[in-house]
Protein backbone atom coordinates (compact mmCIF):
# COMPACT_ATOMS: atom_id res chain seq x y z
CA UNK A 1 0.00 0.00 0.00
CA UNK A 2 1.04 3.13 -1.03
CA UNK A 3 1.89 6.42 1.73
CA UNK A 4 -0.82 8.90 1.83
CA UNK A 5 0.49 11.83 -0.61
CA UNK A 6 2.37 9.49 -2.32
CA UNK A 7 2.61 10.52 -6.23
CA UNK A 8 1.11 8.04 -8.27
CA UNK A 9 1.05 9.45 -12.02
CA UNK A 10 1.45 13.42 -13.02
CA UNK A 11 0.01 14.85 -16.42
CA UNK A 12 1.83 17.72 -17.24
CA UNK A 13 0.13 19.52 -20.36
CA UNK A 14 -1.10 16.45 -21.71
CA UNK A 15 -2.87 16.06 -24.91
CA UNK A 16 -4.47 13.66 -26.86
CA UNK A 17 -5.76 13.32 -30.22
CA UNK A 18 -8.16 10.34 -31.91
CA UNK A 19 -9.56 10.12 -35.41
CA UNK A 20 -7.54 13.55 -35.94
CA UNK A 21 -10.10 15.47 -33.40
CA UNK A 22 -8.71 17.05 -30.14
CA UNK A 23 -9.59 15.04 -27.04
CA UNK A 24 -7.45 16.44 -24.33
CA UNK A 25 -5.84 19.73 -24.65
CA UNK A 26 -3.02 20.19 -22.16
CA UNK A 27 -3.90 18.89 -18.96
CA UNK A 28 -1.84 19.33 -16.09
CA UNK A 29 -2.97 17.12 -13.24
CA UNK A 30 -0.84 15.17 -9.99
CA UNK A 31 -3.09 12.16 -8.63
CA UNK A 32 -1.66 11.01 -5.63
CA UNK A 33 -2.23 8.07 -2.66
CA UNK A 34 -5.43 8.31 -1.11
CA UNK A 35 -7.02 11.07 -3.38
CA UNK A 36 -10.90 10.96 -4.07
CA UNK A 37 -11.28 12.65 -7.18
CA UNK A 38 -14.16 13.78 -9.11
CA UNK A 39 -14.36 14.24 -12.64
CA UNK A 40 -16.82 16.35 -14.52
CA UNK A 41 -17.81 17.37 -17.74
CA UNK A 42 -19.76 17.34 -20.75
CA UNK A 43 -20.40 14.13 -23.18
CA UNK A 44 -16.88 14.61 -25.61
CA UNK A 45 -15.21 16.58 -23.00
CA UNK A 46 -12.41 13.81 -22.79
CA UNK A 47 -13.50 12.23 -19.17
CA UNK A 48 -13.01 8.31 -20.16
CA UNK A 49 -9.85 9.43 -22.35
CA UNK A 50 -8.33 10.96 -19.13
CA UNK A 51 -9.28 7.64 -17.25
CA UNK A 52 -7.25 5.68 -19.58
CA UNK A 53 -4.60 8.40 -19.63
CA UNK A 54 -4.22 8.10 -16.03
CA UNK A 55 -3.50 4.44 -16.21
CA UNK A 56 -1.67 3.98 -19.14
CA UNK A 57 -4.23 2.64 -22.14
CA UNK A 58 -4.13 5.57 -24.02
CA UNK A 59 -0.78 6.95 -25.76
CA UNK A 60 -0.40 10.85 -25.91
CA UNK A 61 -0.28 13.16 -28.88
CA UNK A 62 2.86 12.49 -30.66
CA UNK A 63 2.95 15.99 -32.00
CA UNK A 64 1.87 17.85 -28.66
CA UNK A 65 2.51 15.18 -26.11
CA UNK A 66 3.12 16.93 -22.96
CA UNK A 67 4.31 14.73 -20.23
CA UNK A 68 3.29 11.35 -18.08
CA UNK A 69 5.08 10.59 -15.38
CA UNK A 70 4.56 7.12 -13.81
CA UNK A 71 5.92 7.12 -10.02
CA UNK A 72 6.59 3.71 -9.57
CA UNK A 73 7.81 2.78 -6.16
CA UNK A 74 12.06 2.75 -7.30
CA UNK A 75 11.98 5.25 -9.98
CA UNK A 76 10.06 7.46 -11.64
CA UNK A 77 8.96 6.50 -15.57
CA UNK A 78 7.28 7.27 -18.59
CA UNK A 79 6.23 3.96 -19.33
CA UNK A 80 3.13 2.35 -17.94
CA UNK A 81 4.95 -1.39 -17.32
CA UNK A 82 4.60 -1.53 -13.30
CA UNK A 83 2.29 0.71 -12.72
CA UNK A 84 -1.05 0.36 -14.83
CA UNK A 85 -1.25 -2.95 -13.23
CA UNK A 86 -1.63 -1.42 -9.73
CA UNK A 87 -5.03 0.05 -11.08
CA UNK A 88 -8.40 -1.23 -11.88
CA UNK A 89 -11.23 0.18 -14.35
CA UNK A 90 -14.87 -0.28 -14.11
CA UNK A 91 -17.30 1.55 -16.73
CA UNK A 92 -19.83 0.63 -19.32
CA UNK A 93 -17.56 -0.54 -22.00
CA UNK A 94 -16.27 -2.80 -19.92
CA UNK A 95 -20.15 -4.43 -19.12
CA UNK A 96 -20.17 -3.80 -22.85
CA UNK A 97 -17.49 -6.18 -23.81
CA UNK A 98 -18.83 -8.81 -22.00
CA UNK A 99 -22.02 -8.62 -23.91
CA UNK A 100 -20.77 -7.89 -27.80
CA UNK A 101 -18.35 -10.74 -27.10
CA UNK A 102 -20.93 -13.30 -25.57
CA UNK A 103 -18.99 -14.67 -22.47
CA UNK A 104 -21.62 -16.64 -20.39
CA UNK A 105 -19.75 -16.79 -17.60
CA UNK A 106 -20.79 -17.07 -14.28
CA UNK A 107 -19.89 -14.19 -12.17
CA UNK A 108 -17.43 -15.87 -9.63
CA UNK A 109 -15.25 -16.35 -12.61
CA UNK A 110 -16.00 -12.67 -13.86
CA UNK A 111 -15.22 -11.36 -10.50
CA UNK A 112 -11.97 -13.88 -10.72
CA UNK A 113 -10.72 -12.64 -13.91
CA UNK A 114 -10.10 -9.21 -12.51
CA UNK A 115 -6.98 -10.84 -11.05
CA UNK A 116 -5.73 -11.40 -14.20
CA UNK A 117 -6.50 -8.02 -16.09
CA UNK A 118 -8.30 -9.82 -18.28
CA UNK A 119 -11.98 -10.45 -19.70
CA UNK A 120 -11.85 -14.01 -18.91
CA UNK A 121 -9.79 -15.37 -15.73
CA UNK A 122 -6.29 -17.14 -16.65
CA UNK A 123 -6.34 -19.95 -13.69
CA UNK A 124 -8.94 -21.36 -12.00
CA UNK A 125 -10.15 -20.75 -8.53
CA UNK A 126 -7.82 -21.71 -6.19
CA UNK A 127 -8.48 -21.00 -2.37
CA UNK A 128 -6.48 -18.09 -2.09
CA UNK A 129 -8.08 -15.92 -5.52
CA UNK A 130 -11.67 -17.86 -4.28
CA UNK A 131 -11.02 -16.00 -0.84
CA UNK A 132 -10.43 -12.62 -2.89
CA UNK A 133 -13.46 -13.49 -5.17
CA UNK A 134 -15.48 -13.92 -1.98
CA UNK A 135 -14.38 -10.68 -0.11
CA UNK A 136 -14.77 -8.37 -3.30
CA UNK A 137 -18.04 -10.18 -4.19
CA UNK A 138 -19.54 -9.60 -0.29
CA UNK A 139 -18.35 -5.88 -0.53
CA UNK A 140 -20.49 -5.24 -3.41
CA UNK A 141 -23.16 -6.82 -2.08
CA UNK A 142 -23.20 -9.60 -5.32
CA UNK A 143 -22.27 -13.05 -3.29
CA UNK A 144 -26.13 -13.83 -3.91
CA UNK A 145 -25.26 -13.87 -7.28
CA UNK A 146 -21.99 -15.39 -7.94
CA UNK A 147 -23.43 -19.04 -9.54
CA UNK A 148 -25.25 -16.39 -12.14
CA UNK A 149 -24.34 -15.71 -15.69
CA UNK A 150 -23.33 -12.18 -16.32
CA UNK A 151 -25.48 -12.06 -19.62
CA UNK A 152 -28.56 -12.91 -17.31
CA UNK A 153 -27.95 -9.78 -15.11
CA UNK A 154 -30.36 -6.85 -15.37
CA UNK A 155 -28.29 -3.77 -16.20
CA UNK A 156 -27.56 -2.73 -12.45
CA UNK A 157 -26.76 -6.34 -11.27
CA UNK A 158 -23.99 -6.58 -13.90
CA UNK A 159 -22.65 -3.10 -12.90
CA UNK A 160 -22.03 -4.34 -9.34
CA UNK A 161 -20.61 -7.39 -10.55
CA UNK A 162 -18.20 -6.06 -12.48
CA UNK A 163 -17.29 -2.93 -9.93
CA UNK A 164 -16.31 -6.18 -7.63
CA UNK A 165 -14.28 -7.46 -9.97
CA UNK A 166 -12.08 -4.12 -9.97
CA UNK A 167 -11.72 -4.68 -6.50
CA UNK A 168 -10.44 -8.25 -6.51
CA UNK A 169 -7.25 -7.52 -7.07
CA UNK A 170 -7.37 -4.72 -4.26
CA UNK A 171 -5.95 -2.02 -6.26
CA UNK A 172 -3.94 0.84 -5.21
CA UNK A 173 -6.45 3.25 -7.74
CA UNK A 174 -9.91 2.74 -8.99
CA UNK A 175 -10.92 4.46 -12.25
CA UNK A 176 -14.53 4.68 -12.45
CA UNK A 177 -16.41 5.74 -14.97
CA UNK A 178 -20.15 6.53 -14.68
CA UNK A 179 -20.47 4.06 -12.47
CA UNK A 180 -24.06 4.32 -11.47
CA UNK A 181 -25.37 4.25 -15.15
CA UNK A 182 -28.33 1.62 -14.77
CA UNK A 183 -28.72 0.95 -10.94
CA UNK A 184 -31.78 1.77 -9.47
CA UNK A 185 -32.10 4.82 -6.45
CA UNK A 186 -31.68 2.20 -3.95
CA UNK A 187 -28.72 0.25 -5.42
CA UNK A 188 -26.90 3.71 -6.11
CA UNK A 189 -26.90 4.59 -2.40
CA UNK A 190 -26.11 1.33 -1.66
CA UNK A 191 -23.22 1.50 -4.26
CA UNK A 192 -21.80 4.94 -3.35
CA UNK A 193 -21.76 3.86 0.38
CA UNK A 194 -19.49 1.14 -0.65
CA UNK A 195 -17.09 3.30 -2.89
CA UNK A 196 -16.67 5.41 0.36
CA UNK A 197 -16.14 2.79 2.27
CA UNK A 198 -13.33 1.53 -0.44
CA UNK A 199 -11.70 4.82 -0.42
CA UNK A 200 -11.95 5.47 3.60
CA UNK A 201 -9.73 2.27 3.26
CA UNK A 202 -7.29 4.06 1.63
CA UNK A 203 -7.34 3.23 -2.18
CA UNK A 204 -6.90 6.24 -4.40
CA UNK A 205 -10.23 6.87 -6.50
CA UNK A 206 -10.99 8.79 -9.59
CA UNK A 207 -14.69 8.87 -10.77
CA UNK A 208 -16.26 10.09 -13.69
CA UNK A 209 -19.59 11.11 -13.34
CA UNK A 210 -22.23 13.47 -15.05
CA UNK A 211 -24.53 14.11 -11.94
CA UNK A 212 -22.98 15.69 -9.33
CA UNK A 213 -25.18 13.76 -7.10
CA UNK A 214 -22.82 10.30 -7.89
CA UNK A 215 -19.67 11.85 -6.12
CA UNK A 216 -19.89 9.29 -2.96
CA UNK A 217 -19.52 10.64 0.11
CA UNK A 218 -15.76 11.87 1.14
CA UNK A 219 -15.02 13.01 -2.74
CA UNK A 220 -12.84 16.27 -1.72
CA UNK A 221 -11.38 17.13 -4.98
CA UNK A 222 -12.94 17.57 -8.69
CA UNK A 223 -11.96 18.61 -12.01
CA UNK A 224 -14.20 19.97 -14.55
CA UNK A 225 -13.56 19.61 -18.66
CA UNK A 226 -14.87 21.18 -21.45
CA UNK A 227 -13.93 20.07 -24.79
CA UNK A 228 -10.83 18.43 -23.34
CA UNK A 229 -9.20 21.42 -21.08
CA UNK A 230 -9.52 22.30 -17.43
CA UNK A 231 -12.13 24.52 -17.13
CA UNK A 232 -11.85 24.32 -13.03
CA UNK A 233 -10.02 22.25 -10.31
CA UNK A 234 -9.77 22.40 -7.17
CA UNK A 235 -12.48 21.60 -3.98
CA UNK A 236 -15.14 19.38 -5.00
CA UNK A 237 -17.82 22.27 -3.68
CA UNK A 238 -16.22 25.41 -5.30
CA UNK A 239 -16.08 23.17 -8.81
CA UNK A 240 -19.65 21.57 -8.42
CA UNK A 241 -20.73 24.79 -7.71
CA UNK A 242 -19.10 26.39 -11.10
CA UNK A 243 -20.41 23.91 -13.51
CA UNK A 244 -24.05 24.26 -12.14
CA UNK A 245 -24.08 27.64 -12.62
CA UNK A 246 -22.48 27.24 -16.37
CA UNK A 247 -25.03 24.35 -16.50
CA UNK A 248 -28.06 26.69 -15.59
CA UNK A 249 -26.69 29.62 -17.67
CA UNK A 250 -26.62 27.03 -20.50
CA UNK A 251 -30.34 25.71 -20.04
CA UNK A 252 -31.86 29.49 -19.86
CA UNK A 253 -30.28 30.54 -23.02
CA UNK A 254 -31.40 27.52 -24.99
CA UNK A 255 -35.00 27.70 -23.48
CA UNK A 256 -35.17 31.64 -24.87
CA UNK A 257 -33.81 30.62 -27.45
CA UNK A 258 -36.56 28.38 -28.46
CA UNK A 259 -39.77 28.83 -30.17
CA UNK A 260 -42.80 28.34 -29.08
CA UNK A 261 -44.78 24.97 -30.22
CA UNK A 262 -48.05 25.53 -32.05
CA UNK A 263 -51.13 23.05 -31.21
CA UNK A 264 -52.22 20.40 -33.56
CA UNK A 265 -54.10 21.73 -36.82
CA UNK A 266 -57.64 20.19 -37.02
CA UNK A 267 -57.81 16.92 -37.80
CA UNK A 268 -58.27 16.21 -41.38
CA UNK A 269 -61.05 14.03 -42.37
CA UNK A 270 -60.30 11.25 -44.33
CA UNK A 271 -62.58 9.33 -46.71
CA UNK A 272 -63.02 6.28 -48.53
CA UNK A 273 -59.49 5.38 -50.43
CA UNK A 274 -57.34 8.22 -48.52
CA UNK A 275 -54.84 7.12 -45.74
CA UNK A 276 -55.19 9.22 -43.01
CA UNK A 277 -51.54 7.96 -41.73
CA UNK A 278 -49.60 8.68 -44.90
CA UNK A 279 -46.41 7.56 -42.45
CA UNK A 280 -46.84 3.98 -43.56
CA UNK A 281 -45.32 4.86 -46.70
CA UNK A 282 -42.77 7.14 -44.78
CA UNK A 283 -44.03 10.53 -46.35
CA UNK A 284 -43.06 13.20 -44.58
CA UNK A 285 -45.09 17.07 -44.94
CA UNK A 286 -43.08 19.32 -46.67
CA UNK A 287 -41.31 21.10 -44.46
CA UNK A 288 -41.48 24.74 -43.82
CA UNK A 289 -37.47 25.51 -42.82
CA UNK A 290 -34.87 24.69 -45.67
CA UNK A 291 -31.90 22.63 -45.09
CA UNK A 292 -30.00 25.57 -44.10
CA UNK A 293 -32.63 26.51 -41.36
CA UNK A 294 -31.97 23.66 -40.06
CA UNK A 295 -28.43 23.79 -39.35
CA UNK A 296 -28.46 27.49 -38.44
CA UNK A 297 -30.39 25.23 -34.67
CA UNK A 298 -27.46 22.94 -34.56
CA UNK A 299 -26.84 24.62 -30.89
CA UNK A 300 -30.35 24.44 -30.45
CA UNK A 301 -31.76 20.82 -31.24
CA UNK A 302 -34.26 18.49 -30.41
CA UNK A 303 -36.96 21.35 -29.39
CA UNK A 304 -40.30 21.77 -30.27
CA UNK A 305 -41.63 22.38 -33.84
CA UNK A 306 -40.17 24.76 -35.85
CA UNK A 307 -42.84 28.39 -36.33
CA UNK A 308 -44.92 26.76 -39.59
CA UNK A 309 -44.42 23.54 -38.69
CA UNK A 310 -48.07 21.96 -37.69
CA UNK A 311 -48.37 18.22 -35.95
CA UNK A 312 -52.24 16.65 -37.81
CA UNK A 313 -53.90 13.84 -36.51
CA UNK A 314 -54.84 13.25 -39.83
CA UNK A 315 -50.81 12.87 -41.27
CA UNK A 316 -47.79 13.00 -39.55
CA UNK A 317 -45.19 15.21 -40.63
CA UNK A 318 -41.47 13.66 -40.42
CA UNK A 319 -39.98 13.74 -36.95
CA UNK A 320 -36.87 15.81 -38.33
CA UNK A 321 -37.52 17.84 -41.50
CA UNK A 322 -36.29 17.10 -44.86
CA UNK A 323 -35.93 19.21 -48.28
CA UNK A 324 -39.33 20.23 -49.80
CA UNK A 325 -40.57 17.02 -51.97
CA UNK A 326 -38.15 14.49 -50.49
CA UNK A 327 -39.70 11.50 -48.56
CA UNK A 328 -38.57 8.31 -46.82
CA UNK A 329 -37.29 5.47 -48.80
CA UNK A 330 -35.55 2.61 -48.03
CA UNK A 331 -32.71 0.75 -50.07
CA UNK A 332 -34.96 -2.09 -51.09
CA UNK A 333 -38.56 -2.78 -50.87
CA UNK A 334 -39.47 -4.58 -47.85
CA UNK A 335 -41.90 -7.61 -47.78
CA UNK A 336 -44.13 -5.63 -45.26
CA UNK A 337 -44.47 -2.43 -46.65
CA UNK A 338 -47.75 -3.85 -48.88
CA UNK A 339 -46.07 -2.10 -52.33
CA UNK A 340 -48.21 -2.29 -55.64
CA UNK A 341 -51.75 -3.35 -53.17
CA UNK A 342 -53.01 0.33 -52.88
CA UNK A 343 -53.46 0.93 -49.26
CA UNK A 344 -49.39 1.83 -48.54
CA UNK A 345 -50.37 -0.32 -45.21
CA UNK A 346 -46.88 -2.76 -44.60
CA UNK A 347 -48.05 -6.11 -43.68
CA UNK A 348 -47.02 -9.79 -44.24
CA UNK A 349 -46.41 -10.87 -47.89
CA UNK A 350 -49.81 -13.01 -48.93
CA UNK A 351 -52.26 -10.47 -47.02
CA UNK A 352 -54.60 -8.89 -49.00
CA UNK A 353 -55.54 -5.80 -49.36
CA UNK A 354 -57.53 -3.63 -46.30
CA UNK A 355 -61.69 -3.05 -46.98
CA UNK A 356 -61.89 0.52 -48.32
CA UNK A 357 -63.42 1.26 -44.59
CA UNK A 358 -60.63 0.09 -42.68
CA UNK A 359 -57.81 1.86 -45.23
CA UNK A 360 -58.67 5.14 -43.74
CA UNK A 361 -57.78 4.33 -40.08
CA UNK A 362 -54.25 2.68 -39.36
CA UNK A 363 -54.18 4.66 -36.23
CA UNK A 364 -57.74 3.61 -35.53
CA UNK A 365 -59.71 0.72 -36.82
CA UNK A 366 -56.95 -1.16 -38.67
CA UNK A 367 -54.56 -1.65 -35.29
CA UNK A 368 -55.13 0.21 -32.30
CA UNK A 369 -53.00 -1.41 -30.34
CA UNK A 370 -49.08 -1.19 -30.53
CA UNK A 371 -48.80 -4.27 -27.96
CA UNK A 372 -51.25 -6.42 -26.63
CA UNK A 373 -50.09 -8.80 -23.88
CA UNK A 374 -52.37 -11.32 -22.41
CA UNK A 375 -50.34 -13.36 -19.23
CA UNK A 376 -47.00 -13.04 -20.83
CA UNK A 377 -44.06 -15.52 -19.10
CA UNK A 378 -40.61 -14.88 -20.40
CA UNK A 379 -37.88 -17.95 -19.01
CA UNK A 380 -34.45 -16.70 -18.82
CA UNK A 381 -32.26 -19.76 -17.91
CA UNK A 382 -35.21 -21.70 -16.93
CA UNK A 383 -36.42 -18.44 -14.26
CA UNK A 384 -39.18 -16.32 -14.76
CA UNK A 385 -38.43 -12.81 -15.53
CA UNK A 386 -41.63 -11.80 -16.46
CA UNK A 387 -44.57 -13.77 -14.87
CA UNK A 388 -47.94 -13.28 -16.12
CA UNK A 389 -47.69 -10.46 -17.41
CA UNK A 390 -51.18 -9.19 -19.03
CA UNK A 391 -50.64 -4.97 -20.38
CA UNK A 392 -51.96 -2.79 -23.18
CA UNK A 393 -50.21 -0.42 -24.90
CA UNK A 394 -51.95 1.88 -27.45
CA UNK A 395 -51.06 3.78 -30.53
CA UNK A 396 -50.09 7.19 -29.66
CA UNK A 397 -49.82 6.49 -26.09
CA UNK A 398 -46.33 7.43 -23.96
CA UNK A 399 -45.50 5.14 -21.19
CA UNK A 400 -42.81 5.12 -18.75
CA UNK A 401 -41.91 1.73 -17.14
CA UNK A 402 -40.05 1.82 -13.98
CA UNK A 403 -39.04 -0.95 -11.54
CA UNK A 404 -35.60 -2.07 -9.14
CA UNK A 405 -32.66 -3.68 -10.96
CA UNK A 406 -33.40 -6.95 -12.38
CA UNK A 407 -37.17 -6.78 -12.28
CA UNK A 408 -37.40 -7.29 -16.07
CA UNK A 409 -37.84 -4.46 -17.47
CA UNK A 410 -35.43 -4.76 -20.25
CA UNK A 411 -36.47 -8.21 -20.71
CA UNK A 412 -39.66 -6.52 -21.17
CA UNK A 413 -38.68 -4.19 -24.17
CA UNK A 414 -37.00 -7.02 -25.87
CA UNK A 415 -40.20 -8.98 -25.83
CA UNK A 416 -41.49 -5.71 -27.09
CA UNK A 417 -39.20 -6.43 -29.99
CA UNK A 418 -39.48 -9.79 -30.82
CA UNK A 419 -36.02 -10.53 -29.14
CA UNK A 420 -37.45 -12.56 -26.42
CA UNK A 421 -40.86 -14.90 -27.07
CA UNK A 422 -43.37 -15.51 -24.20
CA UNK A 423 -43.16 -19.55 -22.89
CA UNK A 424 -46.87 -19.00 -21.59
CA UNK A 425 -49.49 -16.62 -22.64
CA UNK A 426 -49.19 -14.47 -25.96
CA UNK A 427 -48.23 -11.34 -27.60
CA UNK A 428 -49.86 -9.23 -30.45
CA UNK A 429 -47.11 -6.79 -31.91
CA UNK A 430 -48.38 -4.03 -33.94
CA UNK A 431 -50.28 -5.11 -37.42
CA UNK A 432 -47.88 -8.41 -37.32
CA UNK A 433 -49.89 -10.49 -35.29
CA UNK A 434 -48.80 -13.21 -32.35
CA UNK A 435 -45.98 -14.47 -34.12
CA UNK A 436 -44.09 -11.68 -35.51
CA UNK A 437 -40.35 -11.66 -34.85
CA UNK A 438 -37.44 -9.35 -34.83
CA UNK A 439 -36.78 -9.52 -38.15
CA UNK A 440 -40.07 -8.41 -39.12
CA UNK A 441 -40.17 -5.92 -36.33
CA UNK A 442 -37.32 -4.19 -36.72
CA UNK A 443 -37.73 -1.36 -39.41
CA UNK A 444 -40.72 0.00 -37.47
CA UNK A 445 -38.98 0.50 -34.42
CA UNK A 446 -36.94 2.86 -33.18
CA UNK A 447 -34.49 1.48 -30.42
CA UNK A 448 -31.70 2.61 -28.04
CA UNK A 449 -30.57 0.23 -25.40
CA UNK A 450 -26.93 -0.54 -23.68
CA UNK A 451 -26.82 -3.84 -25.25
CA UNK A 452 -27.34 -1.99 -28.39
CA UNK A 453 -25.32 0.06 -27.70
CA UNK A 454 -22.46 -2.82 -26.67
CA UNK A 455 -22.63 -3.75 -30.50
CA UNK A 456 -22.14 -0.88 -31.71
CA UNK A 457 -18.48 -0.93 -31.97
CA UNK A 458 -16.75 -1.17 -34.79
CA UNK A 459 -15.40 1.04 -37.68
CA UNK A 460 -18.21 3.01 -38.92
CA UNK A 461 -19.31 6.65 -39.74
CA UNK A 462 -21.75 8.58 -37.35
CA UNK A 463 -23.65 8.70 -40.56
CA UNK A 464 -23.38 5.40 -41.02
CA UNK A 465 -24.97 4.40 -37.82
CA UNK A 466 -27.67 6.56 -38.48
CA UNK A 467 -28.45 4.75 -41.84
CA UNK A 468 -28.69 1.63 -40.58
CA UNK A 469 -31.54 2.66 -38.59
CA UNK A 470 -33.78 2.88 -42.08
CA UNK A 471 -32.86 -1.18 -42.04
CA UNK A 472 -32.70 -1.92 -38.25
CA UNK A 473 -29.64 -3.51 -38.78
CA UNK A 474 -25.83 -3.77 -37.20
CA UNK A 475 -23.80 -1.40 -39.93
CA UNK A 476 -25.18 -0.84 -43.44
CA UNK A 477 -27.03 -3.42 -45.18
CA UNK A 478 -26.79 -2.18 -48.41
CA UNK A 479 -26.43 1.04 -50.53
CA UNK A 480 -28.44 3.81 -48.88
CA UNK A 481 -30.35 6.09 -51.26
CA UNK A 482 -29.97 9.17 -51.72
CA UNK A 483 -33.77 10.45 -49.72
CA UNK A 484 -32.22 8.16 -46.95
CA UNK A 485 -28.97 10.13 -46.87
CA UNK A 486 -30.63 13.54 -46.29
CA UNK A 487 -32.62 12.06 -43.75
CA UNK A 488 -30.27 11.09 -41.70
CA UNK A 489 -28.78 13.99 -42.02
CA UNK A 490 -31.32 16.13 -40.97
CA UNK A 491 -31.53 13.36 -38.06
CA UNK A 492 -28.40 14.18 -37.28
CA UNK A 493 -28.83 18.34 -37.32
CA UNK A 494 -31.71 18.05 -35.37
CA UNK A 495 -30.01 16.88 -32.55
CA UNK A 496 -26.64 19.31 -32.78
CA UNK A 497 -24.17 15.79 -34.27
CA UNK A 498 -23.86 17.13 -37.48
CA UNK A 499 -19.92 17.42 -36.08
CA UNK A 500 -20.68 13.43 -35.80
CA UNK A 501 -21.06 12.07 -39.51
CA UNK A 502 -18.41 11.60 -40.28
CA UNK A 503 -16.44 10.84 -37.14
CA UNK A 504 -15.41 7.13 -36.80
CA UNK A 505 -17.73 5.69 -33.86
CA UNK A 506 -14.68 4.43 -32.07
CA UNK A 507 -13.59 7.52 -31.73
CA UNK A 508 -16.74 8.68 -29.94
CA UNK A 509 -17.19 9.26 -26.46
CA UNK A 510 -20.37 7.08 -24.53
CA UNK A 511 -22.94 9.77 -24.56
CA UNK A 512 -22.11 10.72 -28.16
CA UNK A 513 -22.75 6.84 -29.22
CA UNK A 514 -26.10 6.94 -27.59
CA UNK A 515 -26.80 10.61 -28.99
CA UNK A 516 -26.48 8.52 -32.25
CA UNK A 517 -28.59 5.73 -31.89
CA UNK A 518 -31.30 8.03 -30.84
CA UNK A 519 -30.57 9.81 -34.33
CA UNK A 520 -30.86 6.01 -35.71
CA UNK A 521 -33.93 5.11 -33.67
CA UNK A 522 -35.56 8.74 -34.92
CA UNK A 523 -34.98 9.17 -38.57
CA UNK A 524 -37.04 6.31 -40.09
CA UNK A 525 -40.22 7.80 -38.33
CA UNK A 526 -41.14 4.59 -36.40
CA UNK A 527 -44.20 3.77 -35.30
CA UNK A 528 -42.99 3.60 -31.91
CA UNK A 529 -39.59 4.17 -29.63
CA UNK A 530 -38.46 1.45 -27.23
CA UNK A 531 -35.44 3.54 -24.90
CA UNK A 532 -34.24 1.47 -22.50
CA UNK A 533 -32.17 3.71 -20.45
CA UNK A 534 -31.99 6.35 -22.95
CA UNK A 535 -30.16 8.87 -20.72
CA UNK A 536 -27.57 6.84 -19.38
CA UNK A 537 -24.60 8.28 -19.79
CA UNK A 538 -25.06 12.13 -21.12
CA UNK A 539 -24.30 15.04 -19.56
CA UNK A 540 -27.60 17.56 -18.03
CA UNK A 541 -27.43 19.39 -21.34
CA UNK A 542 -27.69 16.29 -23.83
CA UNK A 543 -30.46 14.70 -21.58
CA UNK A 544 -32.35 18.05 -22.44
CA UNK A 545 -31.72 17.62 -26.15
CA UNK A 546 -32.83 14.03 -26.22
CA UNK A 547 -35.86 14.34 -23.62
CA UNK A 548 -37.04 17.67 -26.23
CA UNK A 549 -36.35 15.27 -29.17
CA UNK A 550 -38.59 12.29 -27.47
CA UNK A 551 -41.40 14.62 -26.56
CA UNK A 552 -41.34 16.04 -30.30
CA UNK A 553 -41.46 12.88 -31.66
CA UNK A 554 -44.73 11.69 -29.18
CA UNK A 555 -46.22 14.91 -30.15
CA UNK A 556 -46.24 13.61 -33.54
CA UNK A 557 -47.84 10.30 -32.86
CA UNK A 558 -45.28 8.02 -32.19
CA UNK A 559 -45.88 5.81 -29.20
CA UNK A 560 -43.24 5.60 -26.61
CA UNK A 561 -42.21 3.03 -23.80
CA UNK A 562 -39.59 4.34 -21.84
CA UNK A 563 -37.67 2.85 -18.95
CA UNK A 564 -35.81 4.38 -16.46
CA UNK A 565 -34.70 4.78 -12.83
CA UNK A 566 -34.25 8.62 -12.61
CA UNK A 567 -38.19 10.49 -12.77
CA UNK A 568 -36.42 13.81 -13.64
CA UNK A 569 -35.69 11.64 -17.09
CA UNK A 570 -39.33 11.35 -18.13
CA UNK A 571 -40.61 13.61 -20.33
CA UNK A 572 -43.77 15.62 -19.47
CA UNK A 573 -45.44 13.72 -22.32
CA UNK A 574 -45.60 10.44 -20.52
CA UNK A 575 -49.28 10.00 -19.65
CA UNK A 576 -48.88 6.25 -18.66
CA UNK A 577 -46.80 4.48 -16.37
CA UNK A 578 -45.89 1.12 -15.23
CA UNK A 579 -43.91 -0.83 -12.70
CA UNK A 580 -42.50 -4.24 -12.59
CA UNK A 581 -40.80 -5.98 -9.67
CA UNK A 582 -39.48 -9.42 -9.92
CA UNK A 583 -41.49 -9.52 -12.91
CA UNK A 584 -44.92 -9.01 -12.17
CA UNK A 585 -46.74 -5.93 -13.33
CA UNK A 586 -48.14 -4.53 -10.10
CA UNK A 587 -48.49 -1.13 -11.33
CA UNK A 588 -50.52 0.58 -14.31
Amino acid sequence: MLLPGQPIVTLERASVTLGGAPVLRRVSLALRAGDRLGVLGANGSGKSTLLRLLRGDQWLDPLRPGRRTFHVPDDPQQSPIGASERMATCGPEDQDAYARKELDLPVEAVIRSGLDGALYPADGPTPARAARVLAAARAMGVEPLLGRSILSLSRGEARAALVARALAPAPDVLLLDEVCDGLDAAARSRLLARLAAVAAGGTTVVTAVHRAEELFEGVDRALWLVAGRVAAAGGRAEVVARWREAFGRDRARRSSEAPPHPGPLPQRAGGEGEQTVDRARRRPLTPTRSPSELGERENNPGLPALPGESVSTARRPALLALPPGEGHSRSAPSPLRGEGRGDGIRRPPGSPPLPSGERAGVRGRCWPDLFRLSGVTVLVDGRAVLDRVSWRVRRGEAWAVTGPNGAGKSTLLRLLAGEEQPARGTIHRLDLGPRADAAQLRIRLGQVSPELQARHRFDASGADLVLSGFEGTIGLAGAPSAGQRRQAAAALAGLGLARLARRRILTCSYGELRLLLLARALAPAPDVLLLDEPFAGLDPRARAILGAAVERAVRAGVGLVLVTHHEDEVPAVVRRRARLEGGRLVET
